[in-house]
């Protein structure tokens, strides 16, 4: 819940600008293969892309891109090929094979980040 009372705004990942959702109670969206830090603190409303990693100190930008190594700091881009090979990592862990349709969409939203 926001700390004012007043309906929480996310920003939209095409125009970049910020919207009332219409709900006082939200968290974060946050997505696919995406991991924060112990004792990372988020925003009400942020939004974190996929395959992104967020281990600042201080509070991060309520707009996290996709494939993203979030330090505060330099804020590096991670390497889609290494990107891949946590991906496949986490999935075998659960059993899960990655599939090629689903590398394909991970590749279109790493080359996208870049468009």
């Amino acid at each position: 819940m926001k700390n004012n009372y007043d309906f929480v705004r996310i920003q939209d990942w095409e125009t970049k600008e910020f919207y009332k959702v219409g709900f006082q109670f939200f968290g974060t969206v946050m997505g696919d293969h995406s991991k924060t830090s112990i004792n990372s603190m988020l925003s009400t409303g942020t939004t974190c892309g996929v395959s992104s990693n967020i281990f600042t100190s201080a509070f991060p930008p309520k707009y996290i891109p996709s494939f993203t190594w979030l330090d505060g700091e330099k804020n590096p881009e991670f390497r889609f090929d290494k990107a891949l090979e946590v991906m496949k990592a986490m999935m075998a862990r659960r059993n899960v094979e990655l599939s090629e349709e689903y590398e394909h969409m991970m590749r279109y939203i790493f080359e996208q980040r870049k468009a």
